[in-house]
């Protein structure tokens, strides 16, 4: 009764450390102290717990992870996902999330309603990856190699899945992210019409998966068939369509819509309004949300500064990028450029070099 107290109290102990460990040196520490009193291999609770740290934490490290998870002689089925999970959500080298599944099944271990989102989260990675630069896609043949690595775990996935019966909303949803981060719409639209129910992510999961591979007409078409109440993801999604489009008259209902139901838009929601009127030529109904707005961030500045200078209202620009609080890059570029593309190269020392 006494040593399972005492062990209790070291577990306790271990949460609370963890909670303010901050560094993979303290979390050997840790593991140290839990080997010298109760022993690492004689708590499964206890090595779970540095695993998911590692794994899961951004003071954590994957390598070390597989280290500690490689001491367990038969992992459950929640320290696959916990690490499986780690590769998905940090987008580095993906694959070892597929060869940790992989693993997994030759183990013995069933995979549950938790294995196939975290799976499919690591195909979807092909987009992260994408924006880490051109400097990894300088060459075309290994980008579409990776492409074509990432659509074939998808659809090894996708056959697991149907085999397994794991039909769940969550699954089906991931499924649908993951085709669409592979740039195979077809496949991504066909999950979508063969799912029994859907909800609103599923439907903002094909929605924008259109949109992230330049097929707005048929986002916007699925949009005005989509018999669930939008949220504010939808919205977003949408209006950054109808600016591509400039379908502004579907985004003025989308902004009556959400106005009857919201006595306060969110930033995101008025930049993307904005950023729609911008592109679409009503600048006049852009600058009343802009003034309307309790709250700015810089997107919400840049966004106006660069749809009066793309208007010729070099003045205008000047005038609110004189009264922005803080600047980036973007601010000081488009300003510039503006007064280059007027001809006015000088006016910029004389106004902005003050």
């Amino acid at each position: 009764m006494a040593g399972s107290l005492m062990h209790e109290n070291i577990i306790k102990k271990l949460i609370l450390k963890l909670q303010r460990c901050n560094s993979i040196k303290q979390l050997k520490q840790i593991q140290a102290s839990i080997t010298t009193t109760i022993g690492l291999q004689s708590s499964l609770f206890s090595i779970t717990k540095l695993i998911e740290f590692c794994a899961l934490s951004h003071h954590g490290c994957l390598d070390y992870a597989l280290i500690l998870f490689d001491r367990i002689k038969w992992p459950t089925t929640f320290l696959f996902n916990t690490v499986i999970r780690g590769f998905a959500i940090r987008a580095v080298h993906p694959c070892h999330a597929i060869s940790l599944y992989r693993r997994m099944l030759y183990s013995g271990c069933k995979p549950d309603t938790f294995t196939f989102p975290f799976l499919l989260k690591a195909c979807s990675s092909f987009q992260s990856e994408k924006k880490m630069g051109d400097a990894h896609f300088m060459n075309s043949v290994l980008s579409v190699e990776m492409l074509n690595n990432h659509l074939v775990s998808a659809k090894m996935v996708h056959t697991h899945v149907v085999k397994m019966g794991f039909h769940d909303l969550s699954t089906m949803n991931s499924l649908i992210h993951g085709y669409s981060c592979c740039d195979s719409m077809e496949r991504a639209r066909q999950v979508f019409d063969e799912m029994g129910q859907r909800d609103v992510v599923s439907w903002n999961s094909v929605l924008a998966g259109y949109a992230r591979n330049h097929l707005q007409r048929q986002a916007l078409d699925l949009f005005l068939i989509m018999p669930l109440e939008p949220n504010e993801t939808t919205a977003l999604i949408v209006l950054s369509v109808c600016s591509v489009l400039g379908e502004v008259s579907i985004g003025r209902k989308i902004e009556t819509r959400f106005r009857q139901n919201q006595p306060e838009l969110s930033i995101s929601l008025m930049n993307s309004l904005i950023d729609l009127y911008v592109k679409c030529g009503d600048l006049g109904h852009a600058r009343r949300l802009f003034d309307e707005m309790p709250a700015r961030n810089l997107v919400s500045w840049n966004i106006l500064i660069d749809g009066y200078i793309n208007s010729g209202k070099i003045e205008m620009a000047r005038h609110l990028f004189e009264r922005m609080p803080d600047r980036d890059i973007i601010s000081w570029t488009s300003i510039i450029s503006g007064y280059i593309r007027m001809g006015n190269s000088d006016e910029v020392y004389t106004h902005l070099g003050r």
